[in-house]
C-alpha cells in the first residue's frame, strides 16, 4: 500500500478525533443554547444539534474502516482498526440515554435503556481499541539497531497519549461508583484527543512531521536508507 495513502489516512483520522468533542460542545452552546455537556455524546440527544455528533463520528468510523481495509500494517492493525470503527459506528447509531429524549432513540428506534446500553457497548470498544492499536501498533517498527531518533522520541509520545487514554478509562470506571459532574465529558475528550494527536504524529503530516524521521546516510537505517556517497580522491 502508498505509504503517502496511509499517511493521509492517520492524519485526517487524528483531526477528526480531536474536533470532535469542541464541535460538539460548540454546537450544544451555541445552537442548542445549552451550558456545559454532561457528556460528548449528550449533544447527540438535543434535537437542534442531534446530526452533529453522529455524522462526526460517523466520518471517524468511515476513514477507520479504509484505513482497516487498505492501509493498516498486517492483521493485528487491521482487527483493532475494524473493532475500533465498528465501536464508533454503534455510538453514532444509537443515542445515550437523556432526559432530552422522549421515545424511541437511534437509528434503531429503541426504547432509551436498549440505546443506552448499545451506545455505552460501543464507546468502550471503540476506545478500547483505540488505545491498544496506539499502544501496540504505533510503537511497533525495525529492530531496536535501526530505528532512528526520532522513532524513539515517537514511541515515547505514543506511551505517554496511551497511558493517558488508559488514564480516561479509568475516570469512566470511577464515576461509575462516585458521580462526580462532567467528568463523563472530560473522560471522552482525553480519550479522543490523546488518540487524535497520535494519529497525526504517526502520520507524519500537518503537525505531525515534526517528529517525522529525518534524512540521514546511515547504512542501517531502514527508512531513510541512501547509499553512502563517497568522494573519489584526486
Amino acid at each position: 500500500m502508498n505509504r503517502d495513502y496511509r499517511a493521509h489516512q492517520l492524519c485526517v483520522l487524528g483531526y477528526i478525533a480531536i474536533s470532535i468533542a469542541p464541535i460538539a460542545w460548540i454546537s450544544a452552546c451555541v445552537i442548542g443554547g445549552m451550558g456545559m455537556l454532561e457528556s460528548i455524546s449528550q449533544s447527540a440527544t438535543i434535537i437542534q444539534t442531534s446530526p452533529i455528533l453522529p455524522f462526526c463520528l460517523g466520518g471517524l468510523a468511515s476513514f477507520a474502516f479504509s484505513y482497516a481495509k487498505k492501509a493498516a500494517y498486517d492483521q493485528l492493525d487491521a482487527a483493532l482498526t475494524y473493532v475500533m470503527a465498528a465501536g464508533f459506528t454503534l455510538v453514532a447509531m444509537q443515542q445515550c440515554a437523556s432526559v432530552y429524549l422522549d421515545g424511541m432513540a437511534g437509528v434503531l428506534f429503541l426504547p432509551q435503556a436498549a440505546s443506552n446500553i448499545i451506545h455505552s457497548a460501543g464507546a468502550v470498544t471503540g476506545f478500547g481499541a483505540m488505545t491498544l492499536w496506539i499502544l501496540l501498533c504505533f510503537r511497533k517498527g525495525v529492530v531496536h539497531l535501526m530505528r532512528t531518533d526520532e522513532k524513539f522520541i515517537r514511541n515515547r509520545v505514543y506511551t505517554v497519549l496511551g497511558g493517558c487514554m488508559i488514564g480516561a478509562l479509568g475516570l469512566f470506571v470511577v464515576n461509575h461508583f462516585v458521580t462526580i459532574p462532567y467528568v463523563v465529558f472530560w473522560a471522552e475528550f482525553c480519550m479522543l484527543v490523546p488518540g487524535g494527536v497520535a494519529c497525526i504524529v504517526k502520520s507524519g503530516r500537518a503537525g505531525g512531521h515534526w517528529l517525522a524521521d529525518k534524512p540521514n546516510i546511515h547504512p542501517l537505517n531502514h527508512y531513510n536508507w541512501k547509499p553512502i556517497e563517497r568522494k573519489e580522491k584526486r
